[in-house]
């Protein structure tokens, strides 16, 4: 990683613990080799275990968070997972919008309405959940063929 300037590599909390714990398992290991094998510079190195305790509480403050949160409307989310899947199967455009749309209909008709909001928060979770990201489609990609408009109007 020495010598390469401009590029900025935020590490995670997991990754910064799995060097905390490669220096535990390896406390005769230099220093700039610990750095080396994980592409860090040897400053990086030297701020993770200066700072060890606070990457540690992170760490469990996050396992923890993880293991208590539930998705609220996991039906909900089901099913717009289930449509967004189809539309792509199938060839079909669609945008962050109509995601947010199918979103309302589905909590509409799951009896969720009153407590769901389809915002962009909403929506950003959702992409994480799932791993989906939204790409900009450019010419023929981007056309849907006759044939799913023939069958498949009711899709969306």
């Amino acid at each position: 990683m020495a010598g390469v300037k401009g590029k900025l590599n935020v590490l995670s909390i997991d990754e910064k613990m799995k060097i905390l714990k490669f220096l535990d398992e390896n406390p005769l290991m230099k220093k700039s080799e610990i750095a080396v094998k994980f592409g860090v510079p040897s400053s990086t190195l030297s701020t993770i275990i200066k700072n060890r305790e606070v990457v540690e509480h992170r760490f469990l403050s996050n396992k923890k968070a993880g293991k208590s949160r539930k998705w609220t409307f996991a039906d909900m989310d089901e099913c717009v997972k289930k449509r967004f899947t189809q539309c792509r199967y199938q060839g079909i455009p669609i945008s962050e919008q109509m995601l947010q749309r199918k979103a309302e209909d589905f909590a509409k008709e799951l009896g969720h309405v009153e407590h769901f909001k389809d915002s962009n928060g909403w929506l950003e979770s959702f992409k994480n959940r799932h791993k989906i990201v939204f790409r900009k489609l450019c010419g023929e990609s981007a056309s849907v063929p006759e044939s799913v408009c023939e069958e498949k109007t009711s899709l969306l």
